[in-house]
């Protein structure tokens, strides 16, 4: 199975998360529509890999390398 293919099957190709978006033309890229954090990234890269994973049973590996830690959790408030 090919990346793309798993992600338009979960229903995912053009969805959003903030400024990030899973391309509409090709559905294994993410999108920095302006703006967008790498929180907005890392969360939408996570949800694609998750709900793949609950449709098809396929689990997607990052290809990038990421460096550093998340930073914590901001406090509403």
């Amino acid at each position: 199975m090919k990346a793309w293919s798993l992600i338009d099957r979960a229903g995912l190709r053009g969805h959003s998360w903030g400024g990030a978006q899973m391309s509409e033309k090709h559905p294994n890229f993410l999108l920095n529509t302006g703006g967008a954090t790498a929180d907005d990234l890392e969360t939408l890269g996570e949800l694609v890999r998750r709900r793949v994973l609950e449709d098809s049973g396929y689990e997607l590996q990052w290809e990038v390398i990421r460096v550093g830690d998340p930073l914590p959790e901001k406090e509403q408030g």
